[in-house]
């Protein structure tokens, strides 16, 4: 397969309307016909990169089972360092074994300062109200972390001491606090911004047997008070002459963190909704923690994560008897809680993940064909509008609520993985996510299958990149701050077959799905191409042409990849890597073969060359005048000009260079025309809301122009 590329460096005066591409300046042999085309045009900006890629830390307490990672290990800060997040996401605690998704214990200022003084677990769930008083579940709860019962695998070892029962593990301190993460993130070189969870309530699942009451589950919920909310706010960014401000001050931070970020309880998912947190008590405790922080600083940015509602009908399981009934539990609750906590709310975060199964390697990798779907996947959130029934939620909040991605996975540990988390990020990017995007994974430091760093701390092994790690730094490292248009035409495609998840979803067969997709930004002097190639099997053999842009030596190129899309890191580290090399002495048009199952970005310095005047010539002869409404949602009218009579081919693509439907393909005469498009494709189907591209070819003169489709 063979792909041509077409790069135009932003000019000085950067024109945000139309897009003039000299194409003659091109050999002839880079414009067949038959060749899938990235076309790049750095003078039409499509805007600047207004999100910070990042990641989250999953489990910031950690369960007292598992032995602390090491911040001061010095390969940790390496690779941190190397992977440059702009934020951190905190979240919450994991407990012992036998306890399943805590959603998150409280602050307390009695667990700051130094280690030894700290509060216990124990101590912890007693200020919650959870006691030897304690009945039903609750009192299970509290048994269990006070039994002298025997831990299931004997000993457990945590730096050197040994501990047997429940109890002497849930007497000593959660490993890490506030301070101590938020200042290992301090020594960073680029410190990142700071997001954290805020439990509301401390909710628990207990799926094996208690040793002295045999229930097979039991559910913990505990409504948390709003002043442990207004407590934590106080002690991050109070100044040093108020009580909390002072404690962290005595505790060696003087300075406030300013954290400006707070997101109020967890995702809404069905354990949540189906085991007893109840919509009045979610919409009770988020307007109390809300009240309570703002009014500990009024500047921090409340976030809350409603149910993810942002599927179609048609994928979801709703006649399934036991997922319909869930289904329709997760779709009341937007439209009962919105209403009544939208005032205190700044910003809205979802979590979204792509093929789960597969994680890591104690699961068997995805097959041939689930691997196809996970490429493919982006695909189908554009199909069906993921973004645009997002922003549809974040609206309900008020006009132009900022909308986060908080937390998005493939398959983790795999190149796949990888590849999908990539393609997803450019999804993100191009659909105007805001504030941030997260890789999320588990977080960087976690020891399970799904951290981007591999943290073997039972065995006290050196940290691991895994494969989703350079999927992050490829944005961190190599990516400008101001996007330019880029439309791939006549990709190679590939089709995908159903697949039920046989819990909620039930993913469409689809077809034609482009193996490209690339995005184009700039920075200075220099421009960044990055490129996915999804084939499985195939190399793509590139041709790159570059115009109004005279690279200067040598091109450096990085390619994410590995020997298969399953590769993993887990048994033997660096084999998934980003590999580097050099194209010397880079001329304007040259021939690379892209991998397959890869990403590679491409930079290039050089010097911005003039190539407006032939151009703009044919501007003053030809052109599209422009279309309005823009944005549409049914319709819009498009105008162009001739000055002499001509073949004129008018044709819409979609973000993957998809030729949507041909709107004229013949001879017009001399004057201004136009022709209205209904939003629809060659076969009379309504398009989704998304950004599309109106191209006029006119003999060797070519222009595109952004259109965005609004739902």
């Amino acid at each position: 397969m063979v792909a041509a590329i077409y790069i135009k460096k932003k000019s000085r005066r950067i024109n945000r309307t139309f897009l003039f591409l000299s194409v003659f300046l091109l050999a002839p042999s880079l414009l067949t016909a038959q060749n899938p085309s990235i076309t790049v045009n750095a003078e039409n900006t499509i805007k600047p990169v207004q999100v910070k890629f990042g990641t989250g830390v999953g489990s910031m307490h950690r369960g007292p089972g598992w032995p602390p990672v090491d911040l001061a290990e010095p390969a940790l800060l390496t690779l941190f360092n190397e992977v440059k997040p702009a934020f951190i996401n905190l979240s919450y605690t994991m407990s012992p074994n036998s306890v399943e998704h805590v959603i998150g214990l409280p602050f307390y200022p009695e667990s700051t300062g130094e280690f030894s003084q700290r509060l216990s677990y124990i101590e912890i769930i007693e200020k919650m109200g959870i006691n030897s008083s304690s009945t039903g579940a609750n009192g299970d709860l509290y048994a269990l972390f006070t039994s002298t019962d025997t831990l299931p695998e004997l000993p457990v070892i945590i730096n050197g001491v040994n501990y047997y029962t429940y109890k002497e593990l849930n007497s000593r301190p959660p490993h890490k606090n506030y301070d101590d993460l938020l200042q290992f993130f301090e020594k960073l070189d680029s410190p990142p911004e700071i997001f954290i969870r805020v439990p509301t309530v401390f909710m628990t699942y207990i799926d094996d047997p208690f040793p002295h009451t045999g229930n097979t589950r039991a559910e913990i919920s505990v409504d948390l008070d709003p002043q442990s909310g207004a407590d934590l706010v106080h002690y991050l960014n109070d100044p040093a002459t108020t009580t909390l401000g002072k404690l962290r001050s005595d505790n060696g931070h003087p300075e406030p963190y300013n954290v400006k970020y707070f997101m109020l309880g967890n995702e809404i998912w069905w354990p949540h909704v189906d085991y007893g947190l109840s919509i009045e008590r979610v919409v009770s405790q988020t307007n109390a923690f809300a009240q309570a922080m703002k009014t500990a600083d009024p500047t921090i940015n409340i976030v809350f994560n409603p149910a993810n509602d942002a599927f179609p009908e048609s994928l979801l399981r709703t006649s399934d008897p036991y997922y319909g009934p869930i289904i329709q539990k997760l779709k009341n609750f937007n439209n009962v809680v919105i209403p009544q906590i939208k005032d205190h709310i700044d910003a809205i975060e979802f979590f979204q993940y792509g093929l789960a199964v597969g994680d890591g390697t104690e699961l068997p990798p995805l097959d041939t064909e689930g691997w196809k779907l996970s490429m493919g996947l982006t695909n189908v959130n554009d199909q069906y509008n993921n973004a645009a029934m997002h922003r549809n939620i974040a609206e309900q909040f008020g006009a132009n609520t900022p909308m986060i991605m908080g937390e998005f996975s493939g398959p983790s540990a795999r190149l796949g993985g990888a590849i999908y988390d990539v393609d997803y990020m450019i999804y993100l990017i191009n659909n105007n996510y805001d504030v941030f995007v997260a890789n999320w994974n588990a977080g960087l430091i976690e020891p399970n299958y799904y951290g981007l760093i591999k943290q073997d701390i039972f065995n006290a092994s050196p940290p691991v990149r895994r494969p989703n790690f350079y999927a992050l730094k490829m944005f961190t490292n190599y990516f400008g701050d101001e996007i330019i248009e880029s439309v791939i035409t006549n990709s190679p495609t590939f089709d995908t077959k159903l697949l039920d998840t046989q819990e909620f979803l039930v993913y469409p067969a689809t077809q034609g799905i482009s193996v490209l997709n690339c995005i184009a930004t700039t920075k200075n002097d220099k421009l960044y191409l990055m490129v996915i190639n999804k084939d499985l099997d195939s190399d793509t053999q590139t041709d790159i042409a570059l115009s109004g842009f005279t690279p200067a030596g040598n091109a450096q190129v990085y390619t994410l990849n590995g020997p298969s899309v399953d590769a993993t890191n887990e048994n033997a580290a660096e084999t998934v890597k980003i590999t580097e090399s050099t194209i010397n002495n880079v001329s304007s048009s040259f021939s690379y073969p892209f991998e397959k199952h890869s990403v590679t970005v491409m930079v290039f310095n050089g010097t911005i060359t003039s190539v407006e005047q032939p151009a703009n010539q044919l501007k003053n002869q030809y052109g599209i005048l422009g279309n309005y409404p823009n944005p549409f949602s049914t319709n819009t009218t498009i105008e162009y000009k001739l000055s002499s009579q001509a073949h004129v081919k008018l044709r819409i693509y979609d973000i993957f260079g998809r030729e949507i439907i041909t709107l004229t393909d013949e001879k017009k005469m001399p004057g201004q025309h136009s022709i209205v498009w209904h939003g629809q494709d060659s076969f009379g189907n309504a398009v989704s809301g998304s950004i599309y591209f109106l191209q006029i070819s006119i003999g060797d003169f070519v222009q595109t122009k952004r259109l965005m489709v609004i739902k």
